[in-house]
């Protein structure tokens, strides 16, 4: 078995967005279940991270993502070091410009409410492809485990 075929069949042409994430989740621990993937918590984490990137690209677009606001995201994402380390990788190579943050709660890193983070979207295309390849990179490791 491979790859969630949510995943594949809607990459192909564009339209996987931030909401098809739980769909492809549970994809994922039913392949856990099966023993097809190792899949942890911290794999899950990851998945949410990049449902957040969506999220915000759905955002940027004009979109509203269900269950998303943009005012207080900390409630999606429990490892806001995961949003650090993806959107700085994304602003080194140039997918997201003018990148800002803001503090939340009792720190910004660890914090209960950690804040929000900030920044443009030059080329929209571009950074959807750039998630869709960190989606992608995570399926391999994960069905590549063995």
């Amino acid at each position: 078995m491979g790859k969630p075929e949510i995943f594949l069949e809607k990459s192909k042409n564009n339209s996987f967005r931030a909401y098809d994430i739980p769909l492809m989740m549970k994809s994922l621990k039913q392949d856990a279940l099966r023993g097809i993937i190792d899949l942890s918590e911290d794999d899950l984490q990851w998945f949410r991270t990049y449902s957040f990137a969506l999220q915000q690209l759905e955002l940027n677009a004009g979109g509203r993502s269900p269950n998303f606001n943009e005012s207080d995201w900390g409630g999606t994402i429990e490892d806001f070091g995961k949003v650090k380390s993806m959107v700085d990788e994304m602003e080194r190579v140039g997918v997201v410009t003018n990148v800002g943050w803001t503090a939340g709660g009792n720190s910004l890193f660890n914090a209960p409410n950690p804040g929000m983070s900030f920044f443009n979207i030059p080329a929209p295309a571009r950074y959807r492809q750039h998630v869709y390849c960190l989606i992608d990179a995570h399926l391999d490791k994960l069905y590549n485990r063995g």
